[in-house]
């Protein structure tokens, strides 16, 4: 609970501290006075707070908050939230057929509904996410492949001028791995800046992400980068350089 707008209640005055939503589907402001009905009688409260409430917290939350000058001498009931371990679930049971007027809500049924929708999600991100790699690699092949022709041509030239095999590899090797480095890079920061944003601005927590996310998106990056260049610069290496002399004469 967080006071939006007013101040706290007054425990020996007739006040009330009403939740933000709450008060503006009703119409009430500050300084109003609003008439509870409690078991048959009426109590008049004024309206000195309202506040924002965190309902996803599992702990008891309320709309209205009196203070305890009203209700002091009105019928009440007691109410809590406790975690209890699975292996105890019996203890529910025994509590209810001990104490009749005890109600108890479970809401380990909901926790694991809820478990099993996040679940659903995660998997169907990580199949994006799986799917959005595959992409790159066909994009990054593709973009090799547009360039084919002239870098069959420009690795002609190094070999008619003496350049080896190994150096050839060497040379695709190290642009492959610098493009990987660089994709890999800006695809971290791009994940780690979102889920910065969705969980401040969506779920209000903190995340910490670490170093994981850049090593993994760096690794991915150069993987990926591989791939796709592997696949389309193999005629590069493997295509005879006077072949492509003579065809560029």
């Amino acid at each position: 609970n967080r006071i939006a707008s007013g101040r706290w209640l007054d425990p020996d005055a007739a006040e009330v501290s009403f939740e933000d939503d709450i008060a503006g589907q009703l119409g009430v402001k500050l300084n109003d006075e609003v008439t509870f009905d409690v078991a048959g009688e009426l109590v008049t409260a004024r309206v000195t707070s309202l506040r924002t409430v965190k309902w996803d917290s599992m702990q008891v939350n309320f709309f209205a908050i009196l203070s305890p000058a009203v209700l002091q001498d009105k019928p009440a009931t007691w109410i809590t939230a406790f975690h209890l371990p699975e292996q105890q679930a019996a203890f529910t049971q025994e509590v209810v057929s001990q104490f009749p007027n005890i109600t108890v809500f479970d809401v380990s049924g909901i926790l694991r509904q809820l478990q099993t929708i996040l679940d659903s999600v995660a998997a169907a991100v990580q199949f994006l996410f799986v799917f959005t790699l595959a992409a790159g690699v066909v994009v990054l092949s593709t973009a090799f492949l547009s360039t084919q022709d002239e870098r069959m041509y420009e690795a002609s030239l190094l070999r008619a001028m003496g350049a080896t095999s190994r150096q050839l590899d060497q040379a695709q090797r190290s642009e492959l791995i610098v493009i990987g480095v660089v994709s890999g890079t800006l695809a971290a920061a791009f994940a780690i800046l979102i889920a910065q944003l969705l969980a401040v601005q969506v779920f209000d927590i903190t995340l910490t992400t670490g170093i994981m996310p850049w090593i993994s998106g760096i690794i991915l990056g150069i993987i990926a980068s591989w791939a796709g260049g592997k696949m389309a610069l193999r005629a590069v290496k493997n295509t005879p350089p006077l072949l492509i002399l003579r065809s560029a004469d």
